[in-house]
């Protein structure tokens, strides 16, 4: 890419998407992918910050998934996908490519049954509910609180107990 020849040397030459997002950049900004990087660096940010994380017995994760999947197609994700399809919309598109509206496209092009379809979104999501909780354990600090247990607007106080009291919370300074 001799637009941006920093960003070229850190994608590989046969992802596309990358490559196409990286001109994309370029060519809405004049400016090259790079030159954000640089100027945000992923330094420390000035800010101190703590993640709260909010975990669920896996039972009751996999049956809120469950509902919601179910709730979602009642309320009318099929025909989303057909209105999508019948737009113009390609079936590659990244985001057709999402759990859900890849199975759904499978439906409405008469390769897979409804029920099928729905077992199959259930079970991805259920993978990936489970890769996001492995990802975020790695990312400490965290606190991780149970809402089943504890009623929101004690959930609330204790995050608030977090934040020291005096200062600023987003610059830890004196206020």
């Amino acid at each position: 890419m001799d637009v941006d020849p920093l960003t070229a040397r850190a994608i590989h030459p046969n992802d596309r998407f990358r490559i196409l997002r990286a001109l994309g950049i370029f060519e809405t900004t004049g400016k090259p992918l790079s030159s954000f990087r640089e100027k945000h660096g992923f330094r420390e940010t000035p800010v101190k910050l703590f993640k709260i994380g909010l975990t669920y017995p896996r039972e009751i994760m996999y049956k809120r998934i469950e509902e919601r999947v179910d709730r979602m197609i009642r309320d009318g994700w099929l025909e989303e996908v057909e209105k999508l399809l019948e737009m113009g919309y390609d079936e590659t598109l990244k985001p057709l490519q999402a759990i859900g509206y890849k199975q759904l496209i499978q439906v409405v092009k008469g390769k897979m049954d409804l029920k099928a379809a729905i077992d199959e979104i259930k079970k991805e999501t259920r993978h990936l509910a489970k890769r996001q909780i492995t990802w975020f354990k790695k990312e400490a600090p965290h606190i991780w609180m149970k809402p089943e247990k504890t009623p929101l607007e004690e959930l609330a106080k204790n995050i608030l107990t977090l934040i020291p009291q005096g200062e600023d919370p987003w610059t830890q300074k004196k206020a």
